[in-house]
């Protein structure tokens, strides 16, 4: 941590400049920096290098690099870091691959004498933002673009915003010249992408591979309205957590009764449906095993009647987006080894949650199983405990949608 004592710059500050931390961007092991500021009455404090590279700063900065996206001197993630600058008006300052004492060096350059605006024109010339869409739950997400891209896997993309389905969605900033970019996360990987790269384009995986890639789907990225937020946890560890109370109330007679509109109604392109699909029809969805919205419940609920199902049938609800064909996919409960697995031959009305809000007598909280015994009124009792029973074994023969 600096221990030189801060000198009076004839600044307003936190003052904006920009940063280029271009050339050593390979040479520091770890994949995020930040700035770590101070000045006259100012104690220290880490602040985020945003778009473009412009960062807001006090009298004194340095530059760490950290292995991971949790800044701090106390701890085992700093990987390397730059020696002291003074913040100059109206200057660049470019991070050398060059060091002193162990930290990188860098040169001041003058160049915009203000901050730039959101759209600067300058940086949009020579630049571009792009997204990714996390549909496949990696984890984390990398760009990786050539050429002048450095090594494979690339740079560290930031998190911006996590979408409608519980998706994290990340961006970055590569040159707008760029042949091709490959996304990438512990071990995944996309196929090249050389077409569509453009300013705003957001790119998702689907479920189906291309060689060693993943298959891909773009749109154009749109801000959300309200302020991003991060999930909580983890979409693995949200489909796994039981729920504190049990639902209010056991599904109403209305979801047991015939679905007000035909469940081979085609697909709306552009929409989302829900699907029951497993070891009984193969894994595929089709518009024969269709979810219907259950408006008469409270919440987001979905069900389907009279489904056929034979002992140690397993099973799963999928979402398709954009149709059935080529759509962006999610499975309920997410993850492995938690296929809904059948006690019983007999035939079963299956009831879906999309927001993992079913309670403990659903199964991971999402769906929930009855038996058909051809009732006239609406049950008494609360979902019965065969719906909680933990899958037996794994599904081996899912195919990827």
């Amino acid at each position: 941590e600096p221990t030189e004592a801060p000198t009076q710059a004839p600044l307003s500050f936190p003052y904006s400049f920009k940063v280029d931390l271009t050339a050593v961007t390979d040479a520091a092991a770890g994949s995020y920096w930040y700035a770590w500021t101070w000045g006259d009455g100012v104690q220290g404090q880490w602040r985020p290098i945003e778009k473009f590279g412009y960062v807001a700063a006090y009298e004194k900065v340095l530059f760490a690099n950290f292995s991971t996206d949790n800044p701090g001197w106390d701890n085992n993630n700093l990987m390397a870091q730059t020696v002291d600058f003074t913040v100059e008006d109206g200057g660049k300052l470019t991070i050398l691959n060059e060091k002193e004492n162990d930290k990188f060096k860098g040169v001041w350059k003058q160049e915009e004498t203000t901050a730039p605006t959101q759209e600067s024109t300058e940086a949009s010339a020579e630049t571009i933002t792009v997204y990714f869409t996390d549909a496949l739950n990696w984890g984390e997400a990398k760009v990786y673009y050539w050429p002048n891209g450095g090594e494979f896997p690339g740079t560290a993309m930031t998190k911006c915003m996590v979408n409608e389905f519980n998706q994290q969605v990340y961006e970055a900033v590569i040159p707008a010249n760029v042949d091709g970019v490959i996304f990438n996360g512990n071990g995944n990987k996309t196929v090249d992408i050389t077409s569509g790269i453009e300013d705003g384009t957001q790119w998702y995986t689907l479920n189906e591979k291309e060689g060693e890639g993943y298959k891909v789907g773009s749109l154009k990225f749109v801000e959300p309205t309200d302020p991003p937020e991060e999930p909580t946890t983890a979409p693995t560890e949200a489909a796994t957590e039981a729920a504190t109370e049990e639902p209010t109330t056991a599904p109403t007679e209305a979801a047991t009764e015939a679905p007000t509109t035909e469940a081979t109604d085609a697909p709306i392109i552009g929409g989302t449906n829900y699907y029951v699909v497993g070891t009984f029809n193969e894994w595929q969805a089709s518009e024969a095993n269709v979810l219907t919205k259950n408006d008469a419940a409270e919440g987001d609920e979905y069900y389907i009647n009279g489904v056929e199902l034979k002992a140690n049938d397993e099973f799963k609800v999928i979402s398709v987006t954009a149709g059935v064909e080529g759509g962006n996919t999610q499975w309920y409960p997410d993850g492995m080894d938690n296929n809904y697995v059948v006690a019983a031959d007999g035939t079963y009305d299956i009831y879906f949650r999309p927001n993992y809000d079913g309670g403990e007598d659903w199964y991971y909280n999402v769906i929930y199983v009855a038996a058909q015994e051809a009732p006239t009124e609406e049950p008494t009792t609360a979902p019965s405990e065969a719906a909680t029973e933990a899958p037996t074994s794994e599904s081996t023969d899912a195919p990827i949608i």
